[in-house]
This record gives C-alpha cells, sequence and structure tokens, in this order.
C-alpha cells in the first residue's frame, strides 16, 4: 500500500506541473506542422516479437497519432534481450543518425530477468538520461515489475528503482506497461512474457492516452 500510495503521489505531481511546461520546445513545431519525431527505445517489446512489424506498439501508436492528425513519427529501436547497459552501449549511435522530441524509454525488464545489480542498473539508466537530456529529448520513463518469483525483496527493490529515478528526475512516469497481461489469452503469448497483437493495440492506445494527459501532444488546428 505504502508503494502504492508514494507511485500515486508521483503520478499527480507530475500531472499537476503540467501548466508550466507550454515552453516544451517542440510545441511551436508541431503548431508549424514541423513533424515531431519519437524515438522507442525498449527490448522485445517495443520490437515485434513474433508479431508483424506493422502490429508492434510504436507502429500502431504512430498510426494513431496520424489519424489524430498529429504530425508525429515514431522510430522503433527495440532489441531483444537488451539490457540497460546494452542500450547505453548503442545509445550514441541511435542519437547520432537520429534527432528526435521525445523519447519512449524503457529497458529494464531484462536486467531483471537476468537478477543483474540494481546500482548497476540505476547508473546506467541515469547515464541514458543523462545523454537524452543533452540532446534535448523529452523523456517518458516506462514502469515495469518483475513477478513476485524473483524474490520479493528484489521484485520490490526493482520496482522501487524506478519511482525513485523518476523522482529524481522529474520525468514523465508511465505505469507498468504490461498490467493484466496474464489474465488472458488473448493478451498473451505462449511463453507468459511477450504480448500478441490485440495487446500490442491496447498498448498503443495506452500510451497515446498517456501522451495526451501530459500535454505532450500538439498539432496546428486547422480554420
Amino acid at each position: 500500500m505504502k508503494k502504492i500510495l508514494l507511485l500515486l503521489c508521483i503520478v499527480i505531481s507530475f500531472v499537476s506541473c503540467q501548466s508550466e511546461r507550454g515552453d516544451l520546445k517542440f510545441k511551436q513545431k508541431a503548431l508549424n506542422w514541423e513533424k515531431i519525431k519519437i524515438l522507442a527505445l525498449w527490448d522485445s517489446i517495443t520490437y515485434w516479437y513474433k508479431v508483424k512489424s506493422e502490429k508492434s506498439y510504436p507502429s500502431q501508436l504512430e498510426k494513431k497519432l496520424q489519424e489524430n492528425n498529429y504530425k508525429y513519427s515514431i522510430k522503433n529501436f527495440g532489441v531483444s534481450w537488451n539490457t540497460s547497459s546494452q542500450l547505453l552501449e548503442r545509445l550514441d549511435d541511435i542519437l547520432e543518425n537520429n534527432q528526435a522530441d521525445i523519447a519512449i524509454l524503457c529497458i529494464w525488464w531484462n536486467d531483471g530477468l537476468r537478477k543483474k545489480s540494481l546500482s548497476n542498473m540505476k547508473e546506467n539508466i541515469e547515464k541514458i538520461i543523462q545523454k537524452l537530456e543533452a540532446k534535448n529529448i523529452h523523456i517518458v520513463f516506462v514502469w515495469m515489475e518483475l513477478p513476485i518469483i524473483f524474490g520479493w525483496d528484489y521484485s520490490s527493490d526493482f520496482a522501487d528503482t524506478f519511482s525513485s529515478i523518476a523522482e529524481e528526475k522529474q520525468l514523465d512516469f508511465y505505469p507498468y506497461l504490461l498490467e493484466w497481461i496474464w489474465l488472458s489469452v488473448e493478451y498473451n503469448q505462449s511463453d507468459n512474457i511477450h504480448p500478441t497483437a490485440l495487446w500490442y493495440t491496447l498498448i498503443s492506445d495506452n500510451i497515446y492516452n498517456f501522451l495526451e494527459d501530459m500535454q505532450l501532444l500538439y498539432k496546428k488546428e486547422e480554420n
């Protein structure tokens, strides 16, 4: 309960600050009909693992944005089994070759599945955030959980790592992305880890709503 209240307070504090964010650098770009570019940085959940590429959440999210007349594009940099250290290693090349306004950032589950050091994971995340912020890229930070089978202390500390980083860095903090996935065979692939195309649709819808709630969606209104 204490953890839930802490996460709720963080989310509320972020929402309350949205009215002060009218100076987002890409707002004017959108109002001028310039394209807003998003990087999707993650692992196999971003990569279209065992689904068609057009069914991945970045592809579906981009389509939904464009259908609603938002001039946004998304590049998918998901790599299966990537850890935080591996993303950190390839991030310079990504940023050197791709201009971006927003990054959807979540690459941590594989660290947990391999029970890697949480202090090292946190250090990697902070370095990734520093690199993105140095490029003036606005970060949407996604929270992940581990099943309790990995041990109560490790699983709890794993989840707490994200909330502490989000609070310290004042990042837009997205709730647990795969919540309820295991409750329906429609949503869950047979490996009990990866989403089906149907669940990717729900993920893209939920992220779309989150971007809207965080006032990160801008477009030039037609006369």
